[in-house]
Formats: C-alpha cells, structure tokens, sequence
C-alpha cells in the first residue's frame, strides 16, 4: 500500500523480467540503503524517503514495482534512478514495462535549460555561478537540495535527453554529447527567477565542472535536471560533517534551520581562507578542519572528529549526516553502524566524490561516474 503525497499523488508501477534476478534485487536494495530507509520482508522491500515510496514484490517470474510520490518531476527522477541500476546490475538485458503516470512522457518533465547571469569567486577554492532559470518554483523545497548539470559542447547548438519506454535516459553522442555532473542548488532567488550553484575549484584539476565555472559568462545556456536527493534531516538535534565539496549543502541545511535547533557543524578545508560566515535562526556550533597541503583523499581529519564525538558519548540524540569522498564515506558509515547499531535510521552518510576517478559525485543517478 502506497503512502500519499501532499495534495496530490503520482504513480507508476512497472513489471521487471531479467536473469539473476533474485542478485540484481538484493544488489539493488544494498545500494537503495544510501538512499532511503529499506524494509525487507520475504517477498520483497519497502523504500521510503521524505519524497517518495517504492514497493517491490518478488514474483516467481517477475519483480513488480510501485513507485509513489507527490510531483512528476520526482516520479521521472525516480524511474531513471531504478531503471538505469537494474541494467547496471544485470548481467543480461532487463525488460521494464512502466504503466501509469508519465509512462507516455517522451521528454523528462524535470528538465529545463538555464542561463548563465552572473559568476564570481565565494573564496579562492570556491566559484559562484547564478543562472536564471525557465520556471524555479521546483527548486525551493528544501526536501531535495542536488541537480544535474547538463554541459553541452562549446560551438554547438545543445541536443538534450529524451525518456526511452524503460525509463531510461536517452543521451546524445558522439560530437552532441553532454557533460553531467550534480551539484547542489547553494540559494534560490524567487522574485529574480535564479539559482546560484557553488563549484569547487581544484588546483591542477580540468573537470569540466570546474571548467564551466571559471569561463562562465552571461549569457551561456546549460541544462538541468531535478531537484532530487534529500534535504535537511527533521531532527531537533544535528552533527553535520563534510569537506568543500559538501560544504554548499551543509551551508543550506544551516540557514534553514528553525529557531531551537541545535547543529554540531564539522567542514574540512584546505585553510582558513575557504572558511564561510553562514548565517542561520538556530543555535550552531561551527568547527573548521585544516588540511594545509594534505591531500583531501588521504585526510583524516573528518574521521578522528566523529570518533572524538562518538568515543565523547555526544550524539545519543543527534542525526547525523555527512558528505564526502567515498571511500571515507563507507569507513564512516562502518564506524556508525558499529557504534550505534540500534539507531540506522540516524544517520545518512553520501560519498560526494571518488578520489579515483577524478569526476563530481551524481547523486542523483549514481551509475553516471564521480567526480570531486
């Protein structure tokens, strides 16, 4: 039975056939974990998340799926997330017949191109980027924080994805193709109809995120998708912990915060010159870490501040959330699980980037390749 969605409810179900199924499942629903709260039974899950629910049941000859939320923007976000890992995770080639709503929809519902208006440096490792947008009602709910960056190749007119009958995206190629990267929304401006997104700038590095970024200019036209991914936790009582490349959704996660609310905040930079005055209604601990030349993929410094506070009998009553390089990000949802395995559902922890691959995490489609 699916839950309902403010004041109105989307939904869609799909049939999937495919080989190993009962693996593809299981592998699907360990991933998922990052992502929502999963309840298993013997005949398949429960996800939830502050946005949406997805049944699965297992049927002896194929796995049925429900997914319900209350936009079509997140019901299309979610049928791509699903349909892109069942085929990642497959060795075979799946079959996904969706029915219900959007089912028909050739084109993405949660796409729309942006206009660069303005970009300037926040600090010298941080670069702003403010574009007005076609509509940015969908952009100012602080349940989803994180969008995809569309980057079409200078000196060509953009070709933009289109939605294949399995949900999948349908991407140009070949001298077309785009570059897509997730970034969080760090503000929305209503009255001016703009978003500002923060991009990390790294010395030596020619990610194209950072790339766009430095040569932004008024004018530029990129694509987007989303909102997706969480938001600010609804606890009275937070840790938030992260490196730069977290630091756009902890700063908006602060500032949202109401009046009463307490917030442990733990940000890793190189030095003090990237640190940020944030404002916020609540009552805010900030705690700034400095690397000062060590590389960000073999610092240890987010790790050792959640021990000192977990061996500190500190966070008995305190979600946690944290962002930051995979690897990491496993070791510290290990140590989470390890020291308070009565309490899963307090926590989320996200790996942002790969330190291997050199690419920005998407968090909205983790099968696209990470980038820092």
């Amino acid at each position: 039975m699916s839950e309902t969605f403010g004041a109105q409810t989307f939904r869609t179900t799909a049939v999937v056939t495919l080989d190993e199924m009962d693996h593809v499942l299981a592998t699907l629903l360990d991933h998922l974990e990052e992502h929502a709260t999963v309840i298993r039974s013997a005949t398949g899950a429960r996800l939830t998340s502050p946005f949406a629910t997805v049944d699965i049941v297992r049927q002896p000859e194929a796995v049925h799926l429900e997914v319900t939320c209350g936009s079509a923007e997140i019901l299309a976000m979610i049928k791509v997330f699903v349909a892109e890992h069942i085929f990642e995770f497959a060795t075979g080639v799946p079959s996904i017949v969706w029915s219900g709503d959007g089912s028909a929809d050739p084109f993405p519902p949660h796409f729309q191109k942006l206009a660069v208006a303005e970009a300037f440096d926040v600090t010298p490792r941080m670069r702003r980027v403010v574009f007005a947008c076609e509509t940015v009602a969908s952009y100012g709910d602080d349940a989803s924080y994180h969008v995809r960056l569309l980057l079409p190749p200078r000196g060509r007119a953009p070709v933009w994805p289109s939605l294949a009958a399995d949900g999948r995206m349908v991407w140009p190629r070949g001298e077309d193709e785009l570059v897509t990267r997730v970034y969080t929304i760090r503000s929305v401006d209503a009255e001016r109809s703009s978003i500002a997104v923060d991009f990390v700038l790294h010395e030596g590095s020619h990610s194209p995120g950072a790339g766009f970024a430095l040569n932004a200019a008024p004018g530029d036209v990129i694509g987007i998708l989303g909102p997706g991914g969480d938001g600010c936790p609804d606890a009275p009582r937070l840790l938030l912990m992260g490196d730069e490349a977290a630091l756009p959704a902890i700063s908006r996660m602060v500032e949202s915060l109401p009046p009463g609310c307490a917030a442990d905040v733990v940000v890793e930079v190189e030095d003090e010159g990237e640190e940020q005055d944030i404002a916020s209604r609540a009552q805010v601990r900030w705690t700034w870490l400095h690397r000062r030349g060590t590389p960000a993929a073999v610092s240890d410094l987010l790790e050792k501040a959640l021990a000192a506070r977990l061996d500190g009998g500190g966070l008995a009553d305190s979600f946690i959330w944290a962002g930051c390089e995979q690897r990491l990000a496993a070791r510290l949802r290990d140590r989470l699980r390890a020291s308070l395995p009565d309490r899963k559902g307090s926590h989320r922890i996200y790996g942002y980037w790969n330190a291997g691959s050199g690419r920005e995490r998407d968090q909205t489609s983790p099968t696209a390749s990470d980038e820092r």
